[in-house]
This record gives structure tokens, sequence and C-alpha cells, in this order.
């Protein structure tokens, strides 16, 4: 990999990170507006958790060379979910975010 490529990827890599991590505060505190999100599409709170957790333990495992893959899959699996219930149950633009996340994702 050439250094300009090295750089973007970790470049990248750190924002998908930061971007979960940021994304996994407001589940794990159980933030209204993060818990009302999961409601509207029926989801139980523990739920809410699970997915802070989740997105939580993918950020730090994009980092650790052995379950990189893996990471990305579920990371990836959380992005799916993440953009067809926002299409459903919020509508169609907001779900771009995550499908743009999920893309770049796949790039790495």
């Amino acid at each position: 990999m050439h250094k300009k490529h090295k750089t973007a990827h970790y470049i990248a890599l750190s924002l998908i990170s930061l971007l979960f991590v940021i994304a996994a505060i407001p589940k794990l505190l159980a933030q209204p507006e993060a818990v009302a999100g999961f409601t509207v599409a029926g989801l139980p709170l523990w739920f809410v958790y699970l997915i802070g957790i989740a997105e939580l333990l993918g950020a730090i495992g994009l980092w650790i060379p052995k379950v990189r893959a893996q990471a990305k899959q579920g990371l990836g699996l959380i992005l799916v979910g993440a953009v067809v219930l926002t299409a459903i149950f919020v509508g169609f633009l907001p779900s771009l975010f995550p499908l743009v996340v999920l893309i770049v994702l796949a790039s790495l």
C-alpha cells in the first residue's frame, strides 16, 4: 500500500471508529433521543443497549487486525439494519447517512 493510500485508509478508519463511538454513547446512556428511535420501530430497551455495546466493541475491533474483518461485518450488519429501519420508520432521506457510512466501511 502506498503511503498516500495508507494515510487515507487510517483517516477513514479513524473517522468511522469515532462515528461509532459517538453513536454508541447515547445508546449506552439510554438518552431519550436514542431510545425513541428504537421505540418507533417497536424494539425493546435492551436492544438499545445491545446495539450500543456492539457499536463500541466494533469501533475498537476495527483497530485489532485479528478481528478487523469480524468487526467490519458486525458493524455492517448494524448499518444495514439502520438503513432499512430508518427508511421504513423515518424516511428515505435520513436513511442515506447510514448507507454512506456502510459504503465507506465496506471500502476499508
